[in-house]
């Protein structure tokens, strides 16, 4: 597998098709935003099930994000990718934002997306906090 193509790929299935994004994740995924909490918004999701439900709320919180701008750095661990994006959601208070993105799968699948973001971009576009 090319981890670095598929976490690309993953990183776009996020928002543009949760049935493939959670189709390629583990039972046991991880979804982590260890800054999210500090305004207001979920820091962690564990499992599948608990991750459709969180996915299903994107649309509403970012209408036609867009992904861009990505750079995947592979891991010495063939099996984990540092990713960095770029997000532009005009119907979201003009929201822009940068990411930093650890991905790590087993056996093909994603095991954990750990995100990381501006948390100050967040609050003003988004509210919370």
């Amino acid at each position: 597998m090319d981890t670095s193509a598929f976490a690309e790929t993953m990183l776009q299935a996020i928002v543009n098709d949760m049935e493939f994004f959670l189709a390629n994740s583990q039972p046991d995924v991880v979804l982590e935003f260890p800054f999210a909490a500090s305004v207001g918004m979920v820091a962690l999701v564990e499992g599948k099930d608990k991750a459709r439900k969180f996915l299903e709320t994107l649309p509403s919180v970012l209408p036609d994000v867009v992904l861009k701008n990505v750079r995947v750095t592979p891991f010495a661990d063939p099996n984990a990718v540092l990713l960095e994006y770029d997000s532009d959601c005009p119907k979201a208070k003009n929201y822009k934002n940068q990411y930093i993105t650890i991905m790590k799968f087993r056996d093909g699948k994603l095991t954990l997306f750990k995100e990381h973001f501006d948390t100050v971009e967040a609050k003003r576009a988004l509210g919370g906090g």
